[in-house]
Order: structure tokens, then C-alpha cells, then sequence
């Protein structure tokens, strides 16, 4: 497994992800607040660049107070490539701010 963390303070960037020719899958695991709350991980829907994804775990970051994280399922390999793609996440019906990621 690879596993890259990047902390930035006061500044919000896009992460830039190589899935091309890779033997590796690539999750995304996004942090915020709320997801907790859902009535169950089937509540949460996730889509990357249009295609739905699976959430595989949402709620309770372990160790930190008041966030929350969302794991999901390996980016599929056609997303190759497309450059800048939105990731949408709805809980419960209430749809979260779109934010985007750009994939090479």
C-alpha cells in the first residue's frame, strides 16, 4: 500500500493523482464533519468525475475531535488521464460542497 499524506495549514490544494500504467489502486479518503450522522454507509453516495463510487467506511476520524473521514472505493482506471474532475458527495440527501481532483 501507498499511502501519501500532504498537511497544509491556511491553504486548500488539489491533489494530483497517476493512476496511469500503475500496478497500485488508488482510495480516496476525504475528511470533514458531519458524515457521522448518516443513518447508514448506504446513505452516502460518492461521484468522481460522474461515475458513482462506493463508500467503504463513513464516519468517526479516529483521533481527532469533531472530524469525520470518507473512504472511497479505488478510482476506476478509465478516469485516466481526464485531468481536473469533480468529487460529489451527498449524506443523507444533503449534498456536500463540490470539490475537485485532478487525475494524470
Amino acid at each position: 500500500m501507498v499511502t501519501t499524506f500532504i498537511s497544509v495549514v491556511v491553504e486548500y490544494v488539489n491533489l494530483v493523482t497517476a493512476i496511469r500504467d500503475s500496478l497500485f489502486l488508488f482510495f480516496l479518503v476525504m475528511y470533514g464533519t458531519g458524515f457521522r450522522f448518516r443513518n447508514s454507509n448506504s446513505g452516502v453516495t460518492v461521484k468522481v468525475g460522474g461515475r458513482t463510487l462506493q463508500s467503504l467506511y463513513s464516519g468517526v476520524a479516529a483521533g481527532f475531535v469533531g472530524l469525520d473521514q470518507l473512504n472511497i472505493s479505488a478510482l476506476p482506471r478509465d478516469l485516466t488521464g481526464v485531468g481536473v474532475v469533480n468529487i460529489e458527495i451527498t449524506v443523507d440527501g444533503k449534498v456536500a460542497n463540490t470539490t475537485t481532483v485532478s487525475i494524470k
